[in-house]
């Protein structure tokens, strides 16, 4: 607890994302008041043009704090 799930389009940098990562998991562990070994964080590459499809329609109703605006 907790497990943050970050969907991105392709084109970072492996070092990039270790190093969000790395920030989200701080982050997490400052405002939540966990451990930072309880804290996971993955990351999944989607096409831009997929993104309607394998993200915003797959994420469960009500859970998606922030909507995108494209």
């Amino acid at each position: 607890m907790p497990h943050i799930s970050l969907m991105l389009y392709p084109g970072r940098t492996l070092a990039t994302k270790e190093e969000f990562t790395k920030k989200l998991q701080a982050l997490t562990v400052a405002e939540l008041g966990c451990k930072m070994e309880q804290v996971s964080v993955s990351i999944e590459e989607v096409a831009r043009e997929n993104w309607q499809k394998d993200v915003v329609e797959q994420v469960k109703p009500g859970s998606m704090i922030i909507q995108p605006n494209f």
